[in-house]
């Protein structure tokens, strides 16, 4: 085994999408290089050795998943030699958690998936375990956490793993105080802490939304002995009984025709087993948004009302008569396992951003989101959505905040999670305000005209309101025509804004103020 340095530990991208919506960290096992484990020696026909890494060469594992983003995780794993550490599950687990908290500090909603070898695999199960214990202190991680394909992973104990015969060909070679052997110990059939591990982490998979699991185990025999370079001896290291979960809706179990020490190793895209794994790693990746969705059924759903970046006017004149329709229409309470959705339209400067506005402050506190999106343009409106997502901490949501919606492809997902996470069944009681939607979908030279109903959230519930210089947008819903104030609300509205009140105008002709109001 080549020596693990300092250079080695922690998380190491291997490949990044330009907008990665998920993330991929694999996890080596005990006495094996973070590098190494995942590298084949392929043939190439000449003396040179070529050494494939399938997480990271462009036509292995990144060509399946483009949209991804792949790491390692690295941790010191020698337990014989002059570099021998004293290392145990729990103490792995928790320096992944805190590499995954920063590494994801500013996106801790991403999907996550995990790859592990051997005893990597324990520590993915402690991991999972202790992040959903505290869930505070490691935000996002079991939340987001939508795939586990384990290989080897002695779930019930490496029986070809003699701890004893271990112990005693490492200490035929090396002194006593450079053999780290207790570490092997959680690898016994029978282990107590092996035994509680897996009881604790069976125990977070009750409920909806699990993790899908895929279990790989190894077909061959593997010479055991060549690990402390002894005599050869040949056995199953991890048979298919310790290492796979039972079977289930969510969990699956396949055969690799490898020993243990090669089952984590692929050198070329046409392998029939590399094939499997990606079939596999595939289905996690895109079963990741509906599993996120369906987890978030049970969540809370508040989210705080902010008129931030809003055009707010300085005098605003009460339309009672429309408000009282938007009401009547628009709440919660009216007709609840409906779409309810309410247009404005009318002249651009009528007044309909701040009669919709002064809706939403009035009934904030009726609706548990209120989602303001700039419908100005597609553009617009993704990045709307996508900023409330961020806002919100929508599960699958990009924390990033660089970049436009052309030069941000995870954005147009962004907008589709949160548009998701407004069709499930118990979030039901959002307003959603798309405002200044003026383009015209059928105006084919206009690239950033849409269709708003293609933003329309997949459900049956909710409240839509829509202002626009648009009367066919109306045939989407109730809609009403925002006219010019009336003679008194004109009249109100000058005075305020002039300082002077009505009798000292200069005259009470209607005519004259609405002259003033709407000069031609």
């Amino acid at each position: 085994m080549r020596a693990v340095t300092e250079d080695d530990t922690g998380l190491t991208v291997l490949y990044e999408s330009p907008a990665p919506s998920i993330d991929i960290i694999a996890i080596h096992g005990i006495g094996a290089h973070p590098d190494d484990t995942w590298c084949k020696k392929v043939d190439t026909g000449s003396s040179t050795e070529r050494y494939v890494n399938w997480l990271s060469d462009k036509h292995m594992l990144p060509a399946v998943v483009p949209n991804a983003r792949i790491m390692r995780y690295g941790y010191q794993s020698q337990w014989f030699g002059d570099e021998a550490i004293s290392q145990k599950v729990s103490t792995v687990a928790q320096r992944l958690l805190l590499n995954l908290r920063r590494d994801r500090k500013v996106d801790p909603h991403r999907p996550l998936l995990f790859i592990a070898h051997c005893f990597g695999g324990l520590v993915v199960l402690r991991a999972m375990v202790d992040a959903q214990r505290s869930e505070n202190e490691w935000p996002g991680i079991f939340k987001c956490t939508t795939g586990m394909a384990f290989f080897g992973t002695p779930f019930r104990g490496a029986g070809g793993l003699d701890q004893t015969v271990m112990l005693q060909a490492a200490l035929s070679q090396y002194a006593e105080d450079q053999i780290q052997g207790a570490v092997l110990n959680i690898l016994a059939p029978g282990n107590e802490i092996l035994i509680d591990l897996l009881t604790y982490f069976l125990e977070t998979r009750q409920g909806e939304g699990k993790a899908y699991i895929a279990c790989f185990f190894e077909q061959k025999s593997s010479n055991v002995g060549a690990i402390l370079h002894g005599s050869p001896i040949q056995k199953f290291v991890v048979d298919e009984t310790s290492g796979c979960l039972d079977q289930s809706e969510w969990t699956e179990k396949y055969s690799l025709s490898r020993n243990h020490f090669g089952m984590n190793k692929f050198g070329r895209p046409k392998e029939e087993d590399f094939q499997t794994v990606c079939e596999v790693i595939e289905k996690m990746v895109k079963g990741s948004p509906g599993l996120i969705s369906t987890r978030n059924q049970g969540n809370d759903f508040h989210v705080q009302f902010q008129l931030t970046g809003l055009p707010v006017a300085g005098h605003f004149v009460a339309r009672d008569a429309e408000m009282e329709k938007m009401e009547e229409h628009l709440l919660p309470t009216k007709a609840p396992d409906t779409q309810k959705i309410y247009v404005l339209h009318g002249l651009g400067g009528i007044g309909k951003t701040q009669l919709t506005i002064a809706y939403a402050r009035k009934h904030q506190r009726t609706y548990s989101a209120i989602v303001w999106v700039n419908g100005r343009s597609r553009d617009t409106v993704v990045q709307s959505l996508a900023a409330f997502g961020r806002r919100a901490g929508v599960a699958g949501v990009s924390q990033s905040t660089t970049g436009t919606a052309q030069q941000a492809p995870d954005m147009n997902a962004d907008a589709d999670a949160v548009l998701r996470w407004l069709g499930l069944g118990k979030n039901s009681r959002w307003l959603m305000i798309f405002d200044n939607v003026d383009r015209d979908v059928q105006n084919d030279e206009d690239g950033q005209a849409y269709d708003v109903i293609s933003f329309l959230p997949p459900a049956d519930h909710g409240s839509i309101l829509i202002t626009t210089r648009l009367p066919s947008l109306g045939e989407i819903g109730k809609s009403i025509e925002v006219t010019r104030l009336g003679d008194d609300q004109a009249l109100e509205l000058l005075s305020d804004q002039s300082g002077l009140h009505r009798s000292l105008s200069g005259t009470r002709d209607p005519s004259y103020w609405n002259a003033i109001a709407y000069p031609d």
